[in-house]
């Protein structure tokens, strides 16, 4: 596919994935980012220096999906999938009321947990809590609350 946005200077490329088929509504709309630095293999590779980086990803292609197809930002989702499908890491932008999974990681809590947290998801008791709930920011809370986690 055709690169849309991104660069090595920006840290990400952004593509048309191809799950949306030419032809298909704006409800079947899915865009894939990838990340350039090829170290980074899944969200359990990012740590808090990658917050700068996933906020400009978040901030310029939610920008160019609305103005593209003259969408409210609150119908652009961001998330990752835990397993990826593939080990580089990626971000999915897809239509808000496209399908969903226990897989899926919201873009916009990693990138909460990374500030919370630098090393987040190298912890594997924090890691725990999040691949076990898709609440899992209520239930880090929680954790937190109870001294379980730092």
């Amino acid at each position: 596919e055709k690169i849309l946005l991104g660069n090595d200077k920006f840290g990400f490329v952004m593509a048309r994935d191809y799950k949306w088929r030419k032809g298909a509504g704006i409800e079947e709309m899915h865009y894939l980012t990838m990340v350039t630095d090829r170290s980074l293999r899944s969200i359990r590779d990012l740590r808090g220096r990658h917050v700068p980086m996933l906020t400009r990803m978040k901030q310029m292609v939610t920008e160019y999906i609305c103005k593209t197809h003259g969408l409210p930002k609150s119908k652009v989702r961001a998330y990752f999938h835990y397993f990826p499908t593939f080990w580089h890491l990626h971000v999915h932008f897809a239509y808000t009321n496209s399908h969903s999974s226990h897989a899926d990681v919201n873009l916009d809590d990693v990138i909460d947990s990374l500030k919370r947290n630098p090393e987040f998801y190298s912890d594997e008791a924090s890691f725990d809590i999040l691949i076990s709930d898709t609440r899992y920011p209520k239930l880090y809370r929680q954790a937190v609350g109870m001294g379980l986690l730092p």
